[in-house]
């Protein structure tokens, strides 16, 4: 949707999906989406990326789930408690 996949350093695939314990309410975002890069450094650039443009706007803020190659982004409907049940499933320390 944004034009990068497969781009110079930019994420090889993507999927979008829904958290089904949010229902989407009309004009909220509940898209999440998994990212995969060719390497570990693209990955954290794209995270840092993210975050430095998403800073400082409640509305754009989202969980960002970094793990080797793969970026995880969850939107900002899911619970902190549910967060952490992402994390643990990926394997990533607290």
């Amino acid at each position: 949707d944004n034009h990068v996949l497969g781009g110079p350093n930019q994420y090889s695939s993507k999927v979008f999906f829904f958290d089904t314990r949010h229902a989407k309410a009309e004009g909220e975002d509940n898209e999440n989406t998994i990212e995969v890069f060719a390497t570990e450094a693209d990955a954290k650039a794209r995270h840092d990326y993210i975050e430095n443009v998403t800073k400082g706007v409640p509305m754009l803020l989202q969980y960002q789930l970094l793990n080797g190659k793969t970026l995880v982004r969850l939107s900002k409907a899911v619970l902190p408690s549910e967060a952490e049940g992402y994390k643990k499933a990926l394997g990533i320390a607290k």
